[in-house]
């Protein structure tokens, strides 16, 4: 099974990692925010997200990153950054 690769902060540009330290703390905020049913629902999406059962070869299977998926697929910043 393939996981996430940490990208270190050197590797990072300087505008990068100053918005990581600020979407860590936003996370933290929403999250706080979350009722328990809210909590509850997220982690058994991230767990059924996280699992290679069923998939045959397990060794192949890639890890999902959930929140690059969700970037790639919206377009509600991609029409604000387009103009």
């Amino acid at each position: 099974m393939k996981t996430f690769k940490t990208i270190h902060p050197e590797s990072r540009s300087e505008l990068a990692q100053g918005d990581l330290i600020a979407i860590q703390k936003d996370i933290v905020m929403y999250l706080n925010d979350l009722s328990d049913d809210h909590i509850i629902t997220l982690a058994n999406h991230f767990a059924a997200n996280q699992t290679s059962l069923g998939n045959g070869d397990y060794k192949k299977w890639v890890q999902p990153n959930l929140l690059k998926d969700w970037i790639e697929s919206t377009r509600s910043w991609k029409l604000r950054t387009e103009n």
